[in-house]
């Protein structure tokens, strides 16, 4: 019969947090990548439009008819 001692329970314990650790942070380094290009991408695409409206004069269309 094999027994364990509490050190080699903490030491396995702690072996499966720090692979845990490992296997997490890459995840969470591509989802902040992700979230930053993202947010340019949104910033980019809010001004292209921005400049779309402006030039097609949409705003004061909708003045002109009351909307």
């Amino acid at each position: 019969m094999v027994f364990t001692t509490w050190a080699e329970v903490l030491s396995q314990s702690f072996q499966n947090l720090f692979y845990g650790l490992v296997t997490f942070v890459p995840n969470l380094v591509v989802a902040v990548v992700i979230f930053i290009v993202g947010w340019l991408v949104g910033v980019g695409l809010g001004r292209v439009v921005s400049q779309i409206v402006t030039s097609l004069r949409v705003d004061q269309a909708f003045k002109a008819t009351g909307i």
